[in-house]
């Protein structure tokens, strides 16, 4: 991802979440004969935690951030990032990335009419507001652009 660029890893440039403190260079073992160094960072992540990563893994884009912070990616303190005014229960006016949500609809299956940034106004299921694995964050013509 980087090396596609032309860019070079340096000490303290930052490579998404990651802030790169120090760089280590060893020779590989006697019995791995490519002959290249094996070369990792330390590095410094937002959250304030410290991880050494191969360089090969910065530069293909594979690590980013700390393992902390790469599990917290699909859990509730995302889902609460992404959904403003969100007390647990959503409510019209709640904002679920760039849907705003304009009317409950009754029915066995709780569903919202939510209008995107783009003005579309559309209709989704409370689980595909709220989900942690999949989750609708803008109508389908924003979404196909």
């Amino acid at each position: 991802m980087l090396a596609a660029c032309g860019s070079e890893l340096k000490e303290h440039s930052r490579v998404r979440k990651l802030t790169l403190i120090a760089r280590h260079v060893a020779s590989r073992m006697p019995w791995e004969s490519d002959g290249e160094e094996y070369v990792t960072w330390t590095c410094e992540c937002n959250c304030g935690e410290t991880v050494v990563v191969e360089e090969e893994k910065l530069i293909s884009g594979v690590v980013y951030s700390c393992k902390p912070c790469r599990k917290k990616k699909h859990g509730n303190e995302r889902t609460e990032a992404l959904i403003k005014n969100f007390d647990g229960e959503l409510k019209i006016g709640t904002i679920v990335s760039h849907l705003e949500l304009v009317e409950e609809i009754a029915g066995e299956v709780k569903k919202w009419k939510a209008k995107c940034r783009c003005g579309n106004v559309s209709e989704y299921s409370e689980r595909q507001l709220t989900g942690k694995r999949w989750r609708v964050t803008r109508c389908l013509t924003c979404a196909a652009k």
